[in-house]
């Protein structure tokens, strides 16, 4: 798992290798976990990418020293937790787009071990963002190749633009997705697709662009699936009034709404009665159902979806739904994440229990695993954690 520490004098990096019953592997890096300084100032790592040679990702952002910015941030770990000296400088990449803020959400690792990256970027002088897209070799390097600078910029209507999630499709294209503000209240589902070169698909939505708004409040998307058959499934938040609901928006490969889904594209998740949000969407590898993870109501949840109509299935935890109760009640924006190990058919759920960082384990049928930790759970006391999981090989 991935994220950051505190020392009482800036954020750090840190990755942290678990063994399959939950304690920590001791013969990762230093004592199981590795520590990272990027700058004299914070550093944040968001999410992990483990690639298929077995060398970690992080991705994150870091403060730029004698600025008032923070820059994209990535690092690369060898199997064993040691910096990745081939990738960047001492296995570091930093990259500075605009005076603002330069953050990295989620990174993907093309066949070619090209590294895609998504994010969003911001001017200090407006304060808003842009939505963001990177390219890197697999050193390290800027891509040029990609959108001839490396880099796409995309500003929707003027106010902030942000790009949660990067997938890379068959055919290359890369879709993002994330959400756009029309105003400081609105805000918007939000897909791009671009070329392997970068620029824009021209062919995709509008001038490659999607926007999906359902109430004219607040609609976000944290995850996002490319189904077997080309449609685009978004998973995220939608507000209505004072309540929120776990949202799935349905797209044709074209990325014009798909009406035969639900209630002309649109489908609603009730779980609590106020509050619910999707954070994470992954595909299963063994029966390619869908597992969204999320919060509701001071609870952990997972909802599994069937892939050929995309309806709760009722074989996993109660009607389809898991929960556990380790969200921090009085943090709203505490989220887990999700993690699928394929060989095992086991789900994870990982996220900042207050003062702690929880890793829980079910299986495949959504029924917590007593094998791992204690009953099912194992916590570990770092000071803050920010959002990054991944499973290897062999289960750790």
């Amino acid at each position: 798992k991935a994220g950051q520490t505190y020392d009482y004098l800036q954020h750090r990096f840190l990755v942290i290798r678990n063994n399959t019953v939950g304690s920590i592997d001791s013969s990762f890096a230093n004592g199981g976990a590795n520590v990272l300084t990027i700058s004299a100032s914070d550093d944040e790592a968001f999410a992990v990418s483990i690639q298929t040679d077995g060398k970690i990702i992080l991705k994150g952002e870091s403060y730029l020293n004698g600025g008032f910015s923070y820059r994209v941030a990535l690092a690369r770990f060898t199997l064993k937790g040691i910096a990745d000296k081939s990738f960047g400088t001492n296995g570091i990449v930093t990259t500075n787009i605009a005076s603002g803020a330069d953050v990295a959400k989620d990174v993907v690792v093309q066949t070619d071990g090209k590294i895609v990256v998504g994010g969003y970027t911001a001017a200090i002088a407006s304060g808003e963002t842009d939505a963001l897209c990177m390219r890197y070799n697999s050193n390290g390097s800027i891509d040029s190749s990609f959108n001839k600078t490396g880099n796409v910029v995309v500003d929707i209507a003027g106010q902030n633009d942000v790009i949660n999630n990067v997938i890379v499709q068959p055919d290359n294209k890369i879709l993002l997705g994330g959400y756009a503000n029309s105003s400081e209240n609105v805000s918007a589902f939000l897909t791009v697709r671009l070329l392997q070169n970068g620029h824009m698909n021209n062919n995709y939505a509008s001038g490659g662009i999607q926007t999906t708004t359902l109430f004219q409040q607040g609609d976000a998307a944290y995850g996002m699936s490319l189904l077997l058959n080309g449609k685009i499934l978004l998973a995220g938040q939608t507000t209505s009034g004072a309540s929120n609901y776990i949202s799935l928006v349905r797209y044709k490969r074209n990325g014009t709404i798909d009406s035969s889904f639900k209630n002309n594209g649109v489908g609603f998740t009730g779980i609590g009665s106020s509050d619910d949000i999707a954070f994470k969407m992954l595909r299963s590898p063994w029966d390619k159902s869908l597992f969204v993870a999320g919060v509701a109501n001071g609870y952990w949840v997972i909802a599994k979806y069937n892939s050929s109509n995309i309806t709760l299935d009722s074989s996993f935890g109660l009607n389809g739904i898991v929960s556990v109760n380790y969200k921090i009640n009085n943090d709203p924006d505490d989220e887990p994440v999700l993690g699928i190990d394929p060989q095992n058919k086991q789900i994870y759920l990982c996220g900042y229990t207050g003062g702690k960082v929880t890793i829980v384990r079910f299986n495949d049928h959504g029924v917590q695993d007593n094998s791992f930790g204690k009953k099912g759970a194992s916590t570990y006391n770092l000071s803050l954690f920010y959002g990054g999981f991944g499973i290897e090989k062999d289960g750790k």
